[in-house]
């Protein structure tokens, strides 16, 4: 993933990061970042020559109701903040 930070989040931003690489790793999924200070667009790029292109980012769900609110457990329960995601097969963008 290439993403830009505010440096008063950059610790935080690093600490989730390791957490979704940790989460990804025993489904055989290699999760990697770099900060690209010039750059606003986020981006995931898949070793099989596609890349993601996130309009906000991995921020894309609304807040839930609270630590009991089914959302909070599962995903399909979330509300999704506006956003367009786009994807490219490598081929296409050459």
């Amino acid at each position: 993933m290439v993403t830009n930070n505010n440096e008063d989040y950059l610790k935080n931003a690093k600490e989730a990061f390791a957490e979704i690489g940790e989460s990804l790793a025993p489904s055989g999924i290699v999760f990697s970042y770099e900060f690209d200070e010039i750059g606003h667009d986020r981006s995931i790029e898949l070793n099989k020559g596609w890349e993601i292109i996130l309009g906000r980012g991995l921020d894309i769900f609304q807040k839930t109701n609270g630590k009991y609110d089914l959302a909070e457990f599962y995903q399909e329960k979330r509300l999704c903040k506006g956003c367009k995601i786009m994807y490219f097969s490598a081929s296409y963008t050459q």
